[in-house]
């Protein structure tokens, strides 16, 4: 009798935890792919329940379909007033599908049977992908942010931006690219942002990608662009200006973040082929084309710190184009080379930033952010930010400073510190007595030795005089 009730007791649990080892990964692309729940391999049985935990929010597990075997086929009753729009049944089996999956899709998918017995006989957790591109302005010269994000992101699954061209399909640099939680940036020109995808690796297989598309209008001439610029980059900064009607006399004026109330000509074609030299402060780093078109191209390169303001271009005193540059740059105080265990503080700052973006610095290792401490400087669009960064080492000497618009990086400053070798006293202690002694044997190397080379030339003298005397007498 208690065999009996033993045996039942094992069995019905064995049958109420059965599931299969791990949950199959299915990766779909928002606004392309669909969704294919697998259950056409299940023969018609008693009853089977689909059931949806959702990744967001709380985890709350929903049940979306009641199948109920009939004859040789399932039939399907829809537990959900949306979940008849949304999904389909595939060939009157137990399989689901949904077109066009949106990015709340995600989850994990039971399919449950409840009668006769209570099993779990499939499993899929589904992880969405979906592609953005933020443009910042609406012209080829500008940059843009790209987003790659995923709804969930496991242990042993990375996304990557790659170059489409790439012989190799190598990723792109590691300085273009910003992870924050599940989601990867690239900041990139405007012109270039068609020429990426984003790809999905499991462990070392690709199991996802999508190409970017290129949908911002394209022009020449920008109003209301902010560029920002970290001041490390030697990249030369191209301001493009473009008129409608041949100009005769092309100007670029600035006027200087430090000055908001300055406005000064840096740069003009008052002749067709003739430019004027730039104004001090601007001396060999800024170049002008004139082409005799309707093109008037500024370049500025280093791009310095106090460059920061407004860019305008006039083209027969009427104005074409309406820059305005943010720079960005870090300093370290005391040393960018420290040893290992001090203590630093970094800063960032930026000048000319709108729109409520705001700079923070990051943990290149944890990949987290840190607020630090906020400091507005004395004009409007001047902020700082800075952060102690303790006992220093190995595994906190990597860091960014991310200028962000709510969650969109606008532009990124690496910093990484230089450590010393740091030798402490102890070893060098230790190191000397070691040179001591080292130096102790080998004088008494030396002087056995000599000792013993000595004994023996003695010995060999008397021996020879020995000899010389006997053949002398006899």
């Amino acid at each position: 009798m208690m065999r009996t009730l033993v045996s039942r007791v094992l069995l019905l649990l064995l049958t109420c935890t059965f599931t299969k080892e791990t949950p199959v990964a299915v990766y779909v692309l928002v606004g392309r792919d669909q969704i294919v729940l697998n259950g056409s391999d299940i023969a018609p049985e008693g009853t089977v329940v689909w059931e949806w935990t959702q990744d967001w929010g709380q985890n709350i597990t929903k049940a979306l379909a009641e199948m109920t075997a009939h004859q040789n086929h399932w039939r399907v009753k829809w537990l959900q007033e949306d979940t008849a729009k949304e999904w389909r049944q595939i060939n009157k089996s137990l399989g689901l599908t949904m077109e066009n999956p949106e990015f709340e899709t995600s989850g994990l998918f039971t399919c449950r049977q409840t009668e006769p017995q209570n099993r779990t006989l499939s499993q899929y957790q589904v992880f969405t992908v979906k592609v953005d591109q933020k443009e910042r302005c609406q012209s080829m010269d500008a940059e843009v942010t790209l987003s790659c994000s995923i709804s969930r992101l496991p242990d042993g699954v990375r996304l990557q931006w790659k170059h489409r061209e790439s012989a190799q399909n190598s990723s792109s640099n590691d300085t273009d690219q910003l992870q924050i939680n599940n989601m990867l940036y690239l900041m990139i020109k405007a012109n270039d942002s068609d020429q990426y995808t984003c790809a999905v690796q499991d462990g070392e297989e690709i199991v996802l990608t999508s190409d970017t598309k290129q949908y911002i209008r394209l022009n020449g001439s920008v109003e209301g662009c902010t560029h920002y610029w970290p001041v490390t980059d030697q990249h030369a900064m191209v301001l493009g200006c473009e008129s409608s009607s041949r100009g005769r006399f092309s100007t670029w004026h600035w006027t200087p973040q430090s000055a908001p109330n300055g406005y000064e000509e840096i740069a003009s074609c008052p002749e067709e082929g003739q430019t004027k030299p730039p104004i001090p402060g601007f001396q060999d780093r800024i170049l002008v084309t004139c082409d005799n078109s309707t093109s008037f191209t500024l370049q500025i390169s280093p791009v310095h710190f106090r460059d920061a303001g407004l860019y305008t271009c006039d083209v027969n005193s009427v104005t074409e184009s309406s820059v305005r540059l943010a720079t960005i740059k870090v300093t370290v105080n005391p040393s960018p080379t420290l040893s290992a265990g001090e203590s630093a503080q970094l800063t960032c700052a930026v000048s000319g930033v709108t729109g409520g973006a705001r700079p923070v610095w990051m943990d290149r290792v944890k990949n987290n952010i840190l607020e630090g401490k906020l400091l507005n400087g004395s004009r409007e669009g001047d902020v700082s930010v800075s952060l102690l960064v303790k006992n220093i080492g190995e595994y906190n000497r990597d860091w960014a400073c991310v200028l962000l618009n709510g969650t969109i990086p606008l532009a990124v400053i690496r910093y990484r510190f230089q450590i010393e070798e740091n030798v402490t006293p102890g070893i060098i202690f230790l190191s000397l007595g070691l040179v001591h002694i080292f130096c102790t044997i080998l004088t008494i190397m030396c002087y056995v030795q000599k000792v013993n080379t000595s004994d023996r030339g003695d010995q060999s003298g008397l021996n020879f005089n020995d000899i010389a005397l006997e053949s002398t007498t006899g």
